[in-house]
Formats: C-alpha cells, sequence, structure tokens
C-alpha cells in the first residue's frame, strides 16, 4: 500500500516545515532541501507532483494493494538529490543513511532505525518516467515564477551534448565488443542446461584480445609499413568473431528448451536466448561494416553505422570544439529565463538539427507562458531566414544573428537598444550548460538504454530548478536575518 507523504506527526522529528537550515552554507544540498521544504509547505503544489509520481510508480494498479513502498514524497527527494547533488546510487544510498538533514526531510526521526538498500532506490528512482520529470519540472518553475514575476519576460537558448557511457567507437572496438557478449551469453545458456560446449572458448578469446591489440598497434603508427598491417589483422579478426558467432547460433539452435523442468528455468533460458541473439545480430552487423570498410575501402552512410552495441541510440555529432570535436550522444535543446530556470527542454532525436526545432518549441513555450516572453536570444546555429522571420512573430525582439555577412536589414535591426541589451545578455546561457554538465552529472548518462537516457536528462533539469529556486529562497532568507540583526 503505496502513501504519498507522512501521515503522522513523531516525536523525534520536527515537522518538514520547522526544519531550519544554515543561511551561510555554501553546500549544493543547502538550496536543495530549502527547495524541497518549500513544495512540502504548498500542498497544492505538492499534490500535483505526489499524482504525476503515483501514475509513473502504479500506471493502472491501485496504490491501495500490494507491500508498503516508498512514499512518493521519498522518491521525489531522493531523485532530486541524486542528480542534483551529481551522485552515484552508492554515494546517495550513504547520504540517505546518513545524512541528518537530509533524513529528516525524508521524515525519519531519529530514533528510527529505517535504512535503505541500493536495489530499492535504484528500482524505484527508475520507474519515474522522462514525462513525469517534465511536468514535475513545470510545475517547480511555475512556482519560482510567483517568486519572481517577470522572470519569464526575457528567455535564452542553446543546446549541449549529453554524452552515452560508451567507449570510443572504433570498428575493432565494436566487434570485439559483440564478440565477448555472445560467448558471455553462450557460456550461460550452456550451464543452464549442463552443456560443456564453451569450455574451450578461453583461446579464442585469447586470440582475439592479441588481434585487438595488434590492430591498435598498427592503427596508432604513423609510420606506414605498421598502418599497412591493419588490414590482414582486420581480415583475420573478422575470421576469428564470425567462427565464434557461427558456433554460438548453431549451440542456440540445438538446445531443447521444453527439457528444462521448471517454469523459472525456461524463462531464464528464453531470456537468455533473446540476448544471445540480439549480440549475435549486432555482431554480425558490425563485423559487415567492417568488411566494407576496411578491406574494401567502400565508404559506409552515415545512417548504417552504429556507435554502440550497447546504446544503440547513440548519434555521432561534430560540434567542431576544442578538445574534442566529435561527441556521442544526443543534442540537449535548452532554454533559460532571467532567473536561471530552464523553462523548456528537449532531446533532439538522430537527425533533427537545431533549425528545425526552434519555432515549434518557441511557440509551444510562448503558448505556455501565456504569452508572456518578451525577448529571446539564440546563437547562429539555429539560424534559417524562415526562422528568423517566425521568431519575430512569437516575441518582441527577436536575437537570433545570422551566419555569414549580414543584410542591410539585420544591420539596421542589430543597432537598436533592446537587441544589443538580449545579445550581450545571450552569454549567460553559457553559465546554465556549465551547471547543469558539471553540477547536475550531465556531462555524460550513467543510465542504460534509451528511456535511462531520457529520464537521467529531464531528472538533471528537475535538479537545477530545485537548485535554481532554492538559490532564491536562500537568497531571501539571507536578506530576512540581515534585517533582523540591523533590527536588533
Amino acid at each position: 500500500m503505496r502513501q504519498a507523504t507522512i501521515l503522522q506527526m513523531k516525536l523525534d522529528a520536527p515537522a518538514i516545515g520547522n526544519i531550519e537550515f544554515d543561511l551561510n552554507s555554501r553546500h549544493e544540498m543547502e538550496p536543495l532541501l530549502m527547495a524541497l521544504k518549500h513544495l512540502y509547505e504548498k500542498p497544492e503544489v505538492l499534490n500535483k507532483i505526489m499524482k504525476r509520481i503515483a501514475k509513473a510508480i502504479l500506471g493502472d494498479s491501485s496504490d491501495k494493494r500490494g507491500c508498503p513502498g516508498l512514499l512518493y514524497w521519498e522518491i521525489l527527494v531522493l531523485s532530486a538529490v541524486r542528480i542534483g547533488c551529481d551522485l552515484d546510487y552508492d554515494a546517495l544510498l550513504d547520504l540517505a543513511n546518513e545524512h541528518m538533514k537530509l533524513r529528516r526531510i525524508l521524515g525519519i526521526g531519529e530514533w528510527e532505525t529505517k535504512r535503505y538498500r541500493r536495489s530499492t532506490l535504484q528500482e524505484n528512482l527508475a520507474k519515474v518516467t522522462e514525462e513525469t520529470l517534465r511536468e514535475i519540472s513545470e510545475l517547480i518553475v511555475a512556482e519560482g515564477h510567483q517568486l519572481v514575476p517577470k522572470a519569464i519576460e526575457k528567455v535564452r537558448g542553446d543546446s549541449v551534448v549529453v554524452q552515452t557511457n560508451i567507449h570510443y567507437p572504433t570498428d575493432a572496438n565494436l566487434v570485439v565488443d559483440g564478440v565477448r557478449k555472445v560467448v558471455s551469453f553462450a557460456k550461460k545458456l550452456g550451464q543452464l542446461f549442463s552443456v560443456s560446449n564453451w569450455r574451450q572458448t578461453n583461446s579464442q578469446q585469447k586470440k582475439i584480445k592479441q588481434l585487438h591489440r595488434q590492430i591498435q598497434q598498427a592503427c596508432r603508427s604513423k609510420k606506414p609499413a605498421q598502418q599497412a598491417k591493419a588490414k590482414p589483422l582486420y581480415n583475420e579478426l573478422l575470421t576469428v568473431a564470425s567462427e565464434i558467432v557461427t558456433n554460438a547460433f548453431d549451440f542456440k539452435e540445438k538446445l531443447s528448451f521444453d527439457r528444462l523442468n521448471s517454469v523459472a528455468s525456461q524463462r531464464l533460458a528464453n531470456k537468455l536466448a533473446d540476448e544471445l541473439d540480439f549480440y549475435i545480430a549486432a555482431t554480425l552487423y558490425v563485423s559487415d561494416i567492417a568488411e566494407r570498410r576496411v578491406l574494401h575501402g567502400e565508404t559506409v552512410p552515415h545512417t548504417e553505422k552504429i556507435f554502440s552495441i550497447f546504446e544503440t541510440h547513440t548519434e555521432m555529432i561534430n560540434r567542431g570544439k576544442a578538445p574534442n570535436p566529435w561527441e556521442f550522444g544526443h543534442l540537449l535543446y535548452l532554454v533559460e529565463d532571467q532567473a536561471h530556470f530552464i523553462v523548456d527542454f528537449r532531446i533532439l532525436e538522430n537527425g533533427i538539427t537545431e533549425e528545425d526545432i526552434l519555432l515549434p518549441q518557441m511557440r509551444q513555450l510562448q503558448r505556455r507562458a501565456k504569452h508572456k516572453i518578451k525577448s529571446a536570444s539564440f546563437d547562429q546555429g539555429f539560424y534559417t531566414p524562415k526562422n528568423l522571420k517566425g521568431l519575430r512573430k512569437i516575441v518582441e525582439v527577436a536575437c537570433l544573428p545570422p551566419k555569414g555577412q549580414p543584410s542591410d536589414e539585420i544591420k539596421e535591426q542589430q543597432r537598436t537598444p533592446t537587441y544589443r541589451a538580449a545579445r550581450r545578455r545571450h552569454a549567460g546561457i553559457e553559465s546554465a550548460i556549465h551547471a547543469l554538465v558539471w553540477g547536475n552529472g550531465l556531462v555524460r548518462c550513467p543510465d542504460k538504454g534509451l528511456a535511462g537516457y531520457r529520464r537521467y536528462v529531464a531528472l538533471g533539469i528537475v535538479g537545477r530548478n530545485l537548485q535554481t529556486l532554492g538559490t532564491i529562497l536562500l537568497k531571501r532568507a539571507r536578506r530576512a536575518d540581515a534585517r533582523l540583526r540591523l533590527a536588533a
């Protein structure tokens, strides 16, 4: 039976609304917890957030059945702290079990011996979807705009690459990854059926590793004689990989799944077989790409390439910026207002560019802001003549510098004080990007799969908006404290 928040006061814990904070603290968790306390004291906002979390956790199930899991309030707090402070699950677990102020925000008293488990945190936090987090972020921003009403009048936007958790994708790396997983799942199937066909694969795997190392050395060398060795080494690597994949496929086809006694064993066998089929297909695909590109000298179209057999959704993006001009992940489009809230964001799908999404996103944001946005600024990557014309219809001041030499009409507009002020203010978006990347963990996504990637990025936006709301509250509390000191 699930509950949203704490229903009964405790003798050993102050009410969440009575928790006090150190106004001189510069720790990143202080404004985050202040923002969560502020939301807890706003029942109309808190109820909306709890309903959205309940929908994500339960789906169509009833909250009156089942065991009492984490409170929805606990899920919100732990999710926010996880990425608001850029923590992994082990660090989050330690804080949730040991940090006194965090446990008070969670509603845990000093006499309680409640301890969280890592699996509990990971399984519950993973159920909150990107859509839910987006709605929560909008509610946090709306609450922030109650404190700073004019913040939405001026916005600025940009994009940044959030990387997926992969290593550099060379042809040899992808083939070796595929072979390693094929052998791993084939061995697991063999153990389940008590078949010892895969005991002798150590020598083949050792051969694969040796070839991989020799290919790396040959490709790293600048000597033509060394580089010429790469092609025959690739040929040998693909031959050995093909033998292993073929043996694994034949081995799986000969297994009789009906001979397993228990239903649990059959389910496990089917799951392992599905995984094995996937990695067999992936290994064959990357081997084919390597053969076409390296052995036959063919130029493989970018759309046919994959950059990881584990994170197949990964896109290669040419940002042209030192020290890493090529990045692997997805572009994150974001818009920030004057109070530093992230008021809009979108993960760009493969093949979608900044130019494609500017007008649809700005129209949607303007409607959501009830047409309060007066000024918007973006950089040259978003520019097309159509986008500039369309943006002028959406906002009064459209700061969108053109690529190349501007026309006389654009030059005339760029001389206006409002345009120049918007252009000067635009540089501040880099601060928001830096805070998201290095403060909220969006330099690289550790979660697996496209759904995990999208959830992690959305959670980063929620964490940043809570930090912003908490910073506003902290500054107000400091000013109020200063006035009291002067009055005394």
